[in-house]
C-alpha cells in the first residue's frame, strides 16, 4: 500500500518510477561504490528508480572512451549491472 501510494504521489503509472537525482543526493554507500567506477569518466544522468516490488536501483549513466554506459547499483551499494547504453 504504501509503494502505492508513492507512486500516485510522484506520479508513477507504469511497473517502476524513475527520478532524476545528483550524484551528491546518492545515499553514501551508492555513492562511494559509484565512484570507484567512475573515476576518469563523465557522469551524464543519476536517476532513482522505484521498482513495481518496493525496491530501489539506482543508475547512473557515463561516457567513458567516447562510449555511454550504465551502473546500477541497488540501495546497499551492491553492483547489480555494468553495460554499454
Amino acid at each position: 500500500m504504501l509503494i502505492t501510494a508513492l507512486a500516485f504521489m510522484t506520479g508513477c503509472t507504469t511497473d517502476q518510477c524513475e527520478q532524476k537525482i545528483t550524484m551528491d543526493q546518492l545515499p553514501a554507500v551508492v555513492k562511494f561504490a559509484a565512484e570507484k567506477e567512475l573515476v576518469g569518466t563523465k557522469v551524464c544522468e543519476v536517476e532513482r528508480e522505484l521498482k513495481k516490488d518496493g525496491k530501489v536501483v539506482y543508475e547512473i549513466s557515463y561516457k567513458e572512451n567516447d562510449k555511454e554506459m550504465k551502473l546500477k547499483y541497488d540501495q546497499n551499494g551492491k553492483l547489480l549491472r555494468k553495460e554499454r547504453d
